[in-house]
């Protein structure tokens, strides 16, 4: 309860209120609940005591509590003048409400008299305002109380005995308000007493503690004035100044500390215009005569009437020494800043508030001072960043706590266009100043001209490597690339992912044999080592599989680098020779061929040397032996024996035609028709001696048919039908068929008969010009010959299949020619 009393007496107290406005708040609230409990009892027995005026209790009762709280809402939200008034006019009005009630004869009216005591007691140290709200309670309570009394105004007649418990309950409620506030009172000023002890001994223990921190501090401590110097010093003043003892600074004058006598007075007309001195820095002298800087405090004071000077004096000789040198380096700092165009500057986050150093001024073309356009004017100047790229950049500052860095074009108010670098950090602000965005600013436009310069030579140098039409690289001293043209990759991802890798790397990325960057390797060092031009041929196969050829070139160059050493590369260079290669092959093929066709010619010409001149010379015979003869049935015997050594004659004329039309004509593909050319090839024939006596059969699916050349497919069927009629075996009943059936984009042909066939170590040779395998019959050994050929020439195979004594198969495959 004690707690709560308590709480309730503070209500409206804050730390900023001075002591008298603390006392006098804590006064009128505890007299305020004081006087509500005193009210609200008194009303409460009245009314048990007077039944029939209970009303009029209960409403004075609830305007002393409506006043009462509000006295102490006004107080807690810190309205004090208002709760003031409240808290003195509230009780007058309850006095005239109950004297209008009563009447005079009740004796409220002297309440007001305690009441204005009271008020006089409260406010005794208050302000004018204060004492004009006491006289004008005293003058409305003085008028309120004359007017009821000589006007008999009272609003009910009591009974004498009503009248007395009236007065009784008012004598009690005097005495209780009497009591309380002289309680209070006098607690009030108990309470004063013992804040004043406490104060005192605080202040003499604070006393002690400056006197101990003034003794043993080394800064120095003075107290001084004007004309009688100094009364009070330090030890460290004292060592400070160069003199043996206080007692002996003492009775020196103050003038002797300073150079010279107008540096004092100068010192002492600045205090006695401001009244203190802060933190000015002077020059003093020693006893010794010797000088130096020291930076004094200083506050005018009056004591009894008299104005003293009491301050600190600091020595910063050895702080201004470097101080000198701070101002130095910094003035080294600005020439090599404007030497390197560098500036210094700083941004408010929030209100976008500018300020830049000298230098930054100058590199920017405009000042920031008095400017609030500035940070406008600067994002207009920006040639390649935007105010969102700004924001953007201070966010990552913000979020990374690191440096963030950026370039720009910019072109200043005076239309010069510079290339300017910024590096920029984020710094957090306190509760007096807001978060900044800061760093420095460089003009780097020459250095930026010259790196474009650069780049353009290097891109022209590039783009004339990439238009030249052969495979350009630059490998460096580690062995890895720094250049490739586009000739020699054509893959962008690939050339520039292979920028800064090794001929190891790319042979794993292309999945080829290490051997490979193994012989490239041992060139480039070859290359390196020797200082020589290196050539060789390689080899390589594309990725579809195409085989291709180049002539590699590494010339070894050298170059001055930025720190005096000379860097070496190699310049490689390379020739597409596929066309060369092809024609080399083509022509060692050819070349080849020739060979061949020589060694046919030689045996050509010797089996038509051989061949030809057997049946002349037997037709020569034979005419011989007719001459002779006398007997014509001798002679038509000799005449038949003549006309079979000419149709040899003729068949091998007719097969040495064929070998040449296969070999001279050009292909002519056309449409076949099978069947038609099949019966023309076998009618042709029908000179033969045997091919009366044979069966033929011919087997065409339907859909069947065949775009080729019309020459060599007549003379794939013309031999075919020819030698499975001269080699008809009599002793059987002979046949011959053909069955053409589709195959794939083409036609299956299947040639069979029952002749004699062939032996089975014969049959690789039998495609060999001019073989026969067996001595009987009269061919040229040509056929088979002729006829591979010309199967192979429209593109399609051939193969044999036989027993002696069995007959003989052949299968050709031919496709369509387009």
């Amino acid at each position: 309860m004690n707690k709560l009393f308590k709480r309730i007496i503070r209500i409206g107290i804050t730390p900023e209120l001075s002591l008298d406005r603390v006392d006098e708040i804590k006064v009128m609230n505890s007299i305020k609940v004081h006087g509500f409990l005193a009210v609200s009892l008194s009303c409460v027995g009245a009314s048990f005591l007077l039944p029939e005026h209970a009303r009029f209790f209960f409403v004075l009762a609830l305007t002393h509590s409506i006043a009462t709280v509000s006295i102490m809402l006004l107080h807690s939200l810190g309205e004090h003048r208002i709760a003031k008034t409240i808290f003195v006019f509230d009780p007058a009005l309850l006095v005239t409400m109950i004297l209008v009630y009563f009447g005079t004869e009740s004796n409220l009216q002297y309440v007001s008299l305690i009441l204005l005591f009271t008020y006089v007691f409260i406010f005794r140290r208050g302000d004018w305002q204060d004492l004009q709200l006491i006289v004008i309670f005293a003058v409305l309570t003085a008028i309120s109380v004359a007017y009821i009394h000589f006007g008999r105004i009272s609003l009910v007649k009591l009974t004498f005995e009503e009248m007395d418990t009236v007065r009784v309950v008012v004598y009690i409620l005097a005495f209780t308000l009497s009591s309380s506030i002289g309680f209070i009172m006098y607690q009030n000023s108990l309470s004063r007493r013992r804040s004043l002890e406490s104060t005192i001994r605080v202040s003499m223990r604070d006393a002690t503690i400056l006197q101990t921190i003034s003794a043993n501090m080394e800064d120095g401590v003075f107290k001084s004035s004007k004309d009688d110097g100094l009364v009070y010093v330090n030890q460290s003043f004292v060592k400070m100044f160069g003199y043996e003892s206080v007692e002996d600074i003492l009775r020196t004058h103050p003038v002797n500390l300073y150079p010279s006598k107008a540096d004092r007075d100068s010192l002492f007309m600045r205090i006695e215009k401001s009244g203190k001195v802060a933190n000015s820095l002077l020059q003093y002298r020693k006893k010794d005569g010797s000088h130096f800087w020291g930076r004094v405090s200083t506050t005018k004071i009056e004591e009894e009437g008299e104005e003293f000077v009491i301050g600190t004096v600091t020595d910063v000789t050895i702080q201004q020494a470097q101080d000198e040198v701070i101002k130095e380096n910094e003035q080294r700092l600005r020439e090599a800043q404007s030497f390197a165009r560098l500036g210094n500057w700083e941004m408010g986050v929030r209100s976008k508030k500018m300020t830049w150093s000298e230098q930054s001024e100058r590199v920017h073309g405009f000042k920031t001072n008095d400017d609030e356009n500035a940070y406008s004017k600067w994002i207009r100047c920006l040639e390649t960043v935007t105010e969102k790229e700004v924001d953007a950049a201070i966010a990552h500052c913000l979020l990374m706590n690191e440096a963030y860095e950026f370039g720009t074009w910019y072109n200043s108010p005076f239309g010069e266009r510079r290339y300017l670098h910024y590096i920029c950090l984020y710094k957090h602000g306190n509760q007096d100043q807001e978060d900044s965005w800061y760093g420095t600013v460089q003009d780097i436009t020459q250095q930026k001209e010259q790196e474009q310069e650069i780049i353009s030579t290097r891109e022209f140098y590039h783009k004339v490597l990439n238009l030249i039409p052969i495979e350009a690289v630059i490998i460096a001293s580690d062995r890895t690339y720094q250049f490739i043209s586009e000739n020699a990759i054509a893959d962008d991802e690939l050339r520039t992912w292979l920028i800064g890798k090794h001929d190891r790397d790319y042979a794993e990325y292309r999945n080829l044999p290490l051997d490979f960057a193994d012989e490239r390797a041992e060139r480039v060092d070859e290359a390196f080592r020797t200082g020589l031009t290196v050539r060789w041929e390689e080899k390589m196969q594309t990725r579809d599989g195409r085989e291709t050829y180049h002539i590699r070139n590494l010339v070894p160059l050298k170059f001055p680098s930025g720190t005096g050493e000379i860097e070496k590369f190699l310049m490689g260079y390379s020739f597409d020779i596929n066309d060369i290669k092809r024609a080399q092959m083509k022509l060692e093929l050819n070349n080849k061929e020739l060979n061949i066709v020589n060694q046919e010619l030689d045996r050509f010409v010797y089996s038509i040397s051989h061949d030809l001149r057997a049946p002349i010379a037997s037709v020569l015979g034979l005419i011989s032996l007719a001459e002779e003869s006398e007997s014509m049935e001798e002679t038509g015997s000799l005449l038949k024996m003549q006309r079979e050594a000419l149709d040899r004659l003729d068949r091998y004329i007719r097969d040495v035609i064929d070998y040449s039309r296969n070999k001279r004509l050009e292909i002519d593909p056309v449409e076949i028709d099978l069947k038609n050319l099949i019966e023309t090839c076998r009618e042709e024939l029908a000179y033969l001696p045997n091919y009366q006596g044979i069966e033929y059969f011919v087997n065409v699916e339907d859909g069947v048919s065949i775009t080729t050349d019309f020459l060599r497919i007549k003379i794939l069927f013309s031999n075919l039908y020819s030698n499975a009629i001269k080699y008809a075996d009599p002793k059987k009943k002979s046949f011959v068929g053909v069955t053409i059936s589709p195959n794939g984009d083409g036609i299956k042909i299947v040639f069979e008969d029952n002749g004699v066939g062939i032996k089975q170590e014969y049959i690789p040779k039998i495609w060999d010009m001019f073989f026969r395998g067996t001595s009987e019959g009269s061919g040229s050994g040509l056929g088979l010959y002729i006829m591979k050929e010309a199967v192979a020439n429209i593109q399609g195979t051939i193969a044999a299949d036989s027993s002696e004594g069995k007959g003989a198969s052949f299968t050709i495959h031919l496709p369509n020619l387009s």
